[in-house]
């Protein structure tokens, strides 16, 4: 049996996983009937605000009434999703548009009513109540201090009504380790979720990725009476990526995955959901290695074993009888293995000697082969990088180095050249940051609090005190700023500044680990280097 995966490393964790079922569920407002057909268990229905309560002593539950014995009937498990904020609940601002209402946070008081109602209302057909949206600057934009009291109030209020009633909540995206940091300590007694859902929107949308900021998670962030973990799989653009990114969180012990854009009149998708639907209803034991880059999950339910394999490269997977003398290979005790693909109908493998079963990198399920069970799920750790310091690499062709990162608001910078040298520019108003991106290999999630040196490199100002900058960076609590730096005057000098930073994380927060901020500088920003130092 092999036991090493090529470019990642794949070691166990010595963590028991859940012994909680796994259930698949969608995102849908009406069509119960279609959601249970597809074999699906969960739905999550929106409890919309406004519309249950347009008015601060005027209900009207008529309408999420019918929703939600319409998918009871049918046998589905409802999650309800709460606000976002009634315009008259929202203080802050003086008659709140509809889409200024959609994003503001609400008054606690207010809120808390709401909570309480709904909960008393569907307490009896319904467990699970997520607090809000995912928290982004479209669905709640506050301060996170202001949405982990919302959510604290929201889990306390729920739990006043009903211990056993479920809080669900979702972090910002990419598994933001910071901010699920400081949620979880903020959150105490009645206050803390029951449910923590992940969602994987930009660069966790591979499994190596996903799985090495699950591994931080676990190992550095999460409690010993750490919340279930569900998951919100995209379901769009890339379908097959979706499929794959759904293999790799159910091989991360997850209890439950929310398909999101899935279009359930497509018959690839159908095709695609059977196979990962034979698995609903299991319980994730563990997790085996099954050939070079090719993990896989073990669930059962009763005496039934299903053995989900995630190849993360194409190939073929050794089946063997079990009397073969041979040990590289997976046993067939009956002679026959059920292979569930992403793309096709199920089928019979008879196995009477050594036979090769091609792969490729898509999820299939194996059902009639014994596999060695590893206890916990995969951890994959990003490639080390060596030595004590990074530095810059304008064109992103080292993967050691520190990227500049395009595709984040604001930071579309130029590239010139001055002296046969890139230099990275901003632009006032229009591109006022530089994103920087530092390796995740060199130095994530630094709860330890290591601290660096960011040494920053730059062409001298046109005129006195036209030009500054301040670091913005992912730091312990939240995104933090350094002190404001005027740079010295000289547009043909370069001058170097070095700035200490004590609580820098760089754990990806908001998408990126710091950036150079040029604030209300008159004149753009030039860059020549940059480079972060362990202390």
């Amino acid at each position: 049996m092999h036991r090493s995966l090529i470019a990642v490393a794949l070691l166990w964790l010595p963590l028991l996983l859940a012994a909680t079922p796994v259930v698949f569920g969608v995102r849908a407002d009406d069509a119960p009937a279609r959601v249970a057909d597809m074999g699906l268990h969960r739905v999550t229905l929106h409890a919309d605000w406004t519309r249950l309560q347009p008015g601060a002593r005027h209900w009207d539950f008529a309408w999420l009434d019918a929703a939600v014995n319409a998918a009871t009937v049918h046998g589905l498990q409802v999650v309800l999703t709460l606000g976002p904020a009634a315009p008259w609940a929202v203080s802050y601002l003086k008659d709140p548009t509809p889409e200024e209402a959609a994003r503001a946070h609400p008054d606690l008081p207010a809120y808390t009513a709401y909570v309480t109602a709904v909960a008393r209302r569907y307490a009896d057909r319904v467990t699970y109540y997520q607090l809000w949206e995912r928290p982004t600057g479209t669905t709640l934009l506050a301060a996170p201090g202001t949405v982990r009291a919302l959510f604290r109030a929201g889990a306390r209020a729920l739990h006043a009504v009903n211990p056993a009633l479920q809080a669900v909540v979702s972090e910002p995206g990419d598994v933001d380790l910071g901010w699920i940091a400081d949620y979880l300590d903020a959150a105490h007694g009645d206050e803390r979720p029951d449910v923590l859902v992940l969602a994987p929107i930009h660069f966790t949308t591979t499994p190596e990725a996903l799985w090495w900021r699950m591994t931080t998670l676990r190992a550095r962030v999460l409690p010993a009476d750490a919340p279930a973990l569900w998951v919100d799989v995209p379901c769009t653009p890339d379908a097959a990526a979706g499929w794959r990114l759904t293999a790799a969180a159910l091989l991360q012990g997850v209890t439950g995955v929310t398909l999101c854009g899935a279009d359930l009149d497509d018959g690839a998708t159908r095709t695609a959901l059977h196979a990962l639907l034979t698995v609903q209803g299991c319980a994730c034991a563990g997790w085996a290695l099954l050939g070079p880059q090719q993990p896989a999950g073990v669930f059962t339910s009763g005496s039934e074993t299903r053995v989900l394999l995630l190849p993360l490269q194409t190939g073929s997977l050794t089946l063997l009888p079990a009397a073969s003398p041979q040990r590289d290979g997976v046993a067939v005790p009956d002679g026959a293995v059920t292979v569930v693909a992403l793309d096709d109908l199920p089928r019979r493998v008879t196995v009477d000697s050594e036979t090769a079963l091609p792969l490729t990198t898509q999820p299939l399920v194996l059902a009639g082969v014994t596999v060695p069970v590893l206890d916990g799920a995969p951890v994959v750790q990003p490639p080390a990088v060596p030595g004590d310091t990074v530095a810059l690499d304008p064109t992103g062709a080292d993967p050691h180095a520190i990227h500049a990162l395009r595709d984040l608001p604001g930071g579309h910078f130029d590239i010139d050249t001055v002296e046969h040298q890139p230099v990275l520019c901003t632009v006032r108003q229009t591109q006022p940051w530089l994103h920087f991106d530092i390796p995740d290999g060199f130095l994530f999630y630094n709860s330890a609090r290591r601290p660096v040196a960011v040494t920053v490199q730059v062409y001298g100002a046109m005129t006195e005190r036209h030009c500054g900058f301040s670091l913005y960076y992912d730091g312990v609590g939240g995104m933090m700023n350094s002190p404001w730096q005027w740079i010295d005057m000289g547009p043909n000098k370069i001058y170097t500044y070095t700035l200490r930073l004590d609580d820098a994380l760089f754990a990806d927060r908001d998408g990126y680990d710091l950036r150079v901020a040029m604030g209300g500088s008159e004149e753009p920003v030039r860059l020549v280097g940059l480079s972060v130092t362990k202390l």
